[in-house]
């Protein structure tokens, strides 16, 4: 998402780490994705006003410092088809977290 817009990704390639994406498909069916990685101890992520869309490849907890309401903090779950708060500040690998922000600020994540 950047300015509010989702944006199409044609080429896998250009997936970001740390940026969350929401897939869309009309028929059900497995991804599978495949990547290296090299284990991170922290990274900072900038949210913008507004919603912001984040994901992770590693469990992460956003740290307390970083001005954020964890009540802000949603994850689709595909088995009750509602969104969900996290519990205790903590990213799960593999899922998408919208994140609603007042002021544009950073946050940090430990792995």
């Amino acid at each position: 998402m950047e300015d509010g817009k989702y944006i199409a990704i044609t080429d896998t390639n250009l997936l970001i780490a740390n940026k969350g994406y929401w897939i869309n498909s009309s028929n059900d069916g497995n991804i599978t994705m495949q990547y290296d990685i090299n284990l991170l101890t922290t990274t900072t992520i900038e949210l913008v006003t507004g919603w912001n869309l984040i994901g992770t490849s590693q469990e992460a907890i956003i740290e307390e410092n970083a001005n954020i309401d964890q009540k802000n903090i949603y994850w689709f779950n595909p088995q009750t088809s509602k969104y969900e708060n996290i519990i205790n500040m903590t990213l799960i690998s593999g899922r998408g977290y919208l994140i609603k922000v007042s002021n544009n600020i950073s946050i940090n994540l430990s792995y």
